[in-house]
């Protein structure tokens, strides 16, 4: 209605200006002494913004870290302060020196006393110590490390470390122990496994390994008890059947440092049959010999024999060359025949009865 008034207001974090509702900026943040902003400052501010301080290395921080800009656009008042970082000191090492280390000098006089960065502690004689030699000041105002202790050296010494002895297989490393003076065994006991490398023979290539097969692919070491398996190629056997593999020992070395020998099947030799002859003498696997007979004779048995994968020929019963025979002689009528023998080159004579005459020749 002509007369009311009507009141404008902002909502909150935000001022009414001669244009428009402008949102409240804060100045820039407060500076604090031996402290900085963490991350880069803002050129302008917000009541919706907040910002974070850090201390200066050496410095440790009192109040909260964090301060944000208010709907009144000034600043929270808690604003943090850096103090100097102090670490509390200790003057007595029970049996022992403690030796301050102060920060290098840069020629000023700063009108206080100056802390150390770091504390040295050390033993007197016939002490151990037992912690960490050095302590250093770090920013939050804490040692490193605890202080250490001093121990007398023990009398006795104590009884040696048990289970330094290795299972098979496995050799002893840092075997050398010595008692410290704190009554502590000093060094490193463990136990190292012996492996056995490849024979160099099967990785040079070097032995006539081309009749081996080998059950498993070879490796470049094997362990205690470990074993490369042998077996020969087809028409190869073992020299020793008995050494058909080697096993590492516990000392990383082979027991048996021989390569097991594949050697070729061999066949029985061949006798060369009376009044006959051979071709070919190899008495390998899948060799033949084929047998023949002089002039006169003839093959009693297979002509041609093959040696076997088991060693044995296909037809184990040897041929013999046999003299050619011609057989009974003709009869002739009126007459008889005197045989001297009916193998190739005998002859024969013949001879007529009384009143009769021979017509011919003897027969050969």
């Amino acid at each position: 209605m002509v007369g009311q008034i009507i009141h404008y207001g902002c909502k909150k974090g935000y001022q009414l200006t001669d244009d428009n509702p402008k949102l409240i900026r804060c100045p820039q943040p407060p500076v604090v002494k031996t402290g900085k902003l963490d991350g880069n400052g803002k050129k302008e501010y917000s009541n919706l913004d907040s910002v974070k301080y850090e201390c200066d290395f050496g410095f440790r921080m009192t109040g909260e870290d964090r301060v944000a800009c208010t709907f009144s656009g000034d600043w929270e008042d808690q604003i943090p302060t850096c103090v100097r970082a102090i670490c509390l000191s200790v003057d007595i090492l029970e049996d022992g020196i403690i030796t301050p280390v102060y920060p290098p000098s840069d020629g000023q006089k700063t009108g206080r006393q100056q802390r150390p960065m770091a504390l040295k502690f050390s033993c007197q004689d016939e002490y151990d110590l037992v912690g960490s030699a050095l302590a250093e000041c770090t920013s939050t105002g804490d040692w490193n490390h605890p202080f250490p202790a001093c121990v007398p050296w023990p009398y006795e010494s104590p009884p040696i470390p048990p289970n330094i002895r290795c299972d098979p297989g496995f050799r002893l490393l840092g075997s050398n122990l010595t008692c410290g003076p704190a009554g502590i065994w000093k060094g490193k006991a463990e136990c190292e496994a012996q492996l056995c490398s490849l024979p160099k023979q099967l990785s040079t290539g070097k032995a006539v390994i081309g009749d081996f097969k080998f059950k498993q692919p070879l490796k470049s070491s094997y362990g205690f008890g470990e074993t490369i398996q042998f077996s020969c190629r087809l028409g190869y056997v073992l020299e020793d059947p008995q050494m058909s593999a080697l096993t590492c020992a516990d000392d990383g070395q082979w027991d048996e440092q021989k390569i097991p020998v594949c050697q070729p099947i061999r066949c029985p030799d061949v006798q060369v049959p009376k009044h006959g002859t051979v071709s070919g003498t190899s008495s390998i696997l899948d060799s033949r010999i084929t047998f023949s007979c002089q002039e006169g004779y003839q093959l009693n048995g297979e002509e041609q024999i093959t040696c076997r994968p088991d060693g044995t020929w296909s037809h184990p019963a040897m041929p013999v060359c046999a003299t050619r025979s011609c057989g009974d002689p003709p009869n002739i009528d009126n007459g008889f025949a005197v045989v001297r023998g009916t193998g190739v080159g005998d002859t024969i004579s013949y001879s007529c009865q009384t009143g009769h005459r021979l017509s011919g020749t003897q027969m050969k």
